[in-house]
């Protein structure tokens, strides 16, 4: 017996130049596209890597330099201090009243029985003096020493005697205010 054989599969059709031609290429191009991708990505790891380091650092040094102005900042809090009491100094130097002269002519009022508790002298040459007298009779001296300056030796001028309070023990206290007149001023 004869032996017939049919074909059904057909007979292959040439296929075209392009698709031959992009059966060969797009391999080629997927695996260079594909090592760029490969390449980018480790570049990009290592730039992050980089810069996280650099990163680092400068958090480093950031916090060095943190401690070392906490350190010193107990010297600047002393260059502030000591640059406000110059201020001051300055300011007190600048006072246009003779201080010394004013606190003399106050001091030699004081005698035996006699203390100042206080004594307040402004730029404007406004005097405050807190007072505490041991008799009634110290009190009555004290007071026409004042008068005296006030009325010869035109040092002082305004005087008020205010809150004259006297204690059980006898003690009388009072506040002299009084302003220091030309005399005492330098110019």
């Amino acid at each position: 017996m004869l032996k017939k054989s049919i074909n059904l599969i057909t007979p292959r059709e040439k296929e075209p130049y392009i698709i031959r031609r992009l059966k060969t290429t797009v391999p080629i191009i997927s695996a260079v596209s594909l090592f760029v991708f490969v390449a980018l990505f480790i570049f990009s790891i290592v730039y992050v890597n980089q810069n996280v380091n650099s990163y680092n650092q400068l958090v480093a040094q950031v916090a060095a330099l943190e401690n070392q102005i906490e350190k010193e900042k107990s010297k600047e809090g002393i260059y502030t201090l000591t640059s406000q009491v110059v201020d001051v100094v300055k300011q007190l130097i600048s006072v246009k009243q003779e201080h010394y002269q004013i606190f003399s002519d106050i001091w030699n009022l004081q005698t035996e029985g006699i203390t100042y508790t206080s004594i307040i002298i402004d730029q404007k040459g406004k005097i405050s003096i807190n007072v505490e007298v041991d008799s009634y009779e110290i009190l009555t001296a004290f007071i026409e020493k004042i008068v005296n300056m006030e009325n010869v030796s035109k040092s002082f001028s305004q005087i008020r005697a205010e809150g004259v309070t006297r204690d059980k023990k006898g003690i009388y206290t009072f506040t002299i205010s009084m302003q220091a007149d030309s005399g005492q001023t330098r110019k």
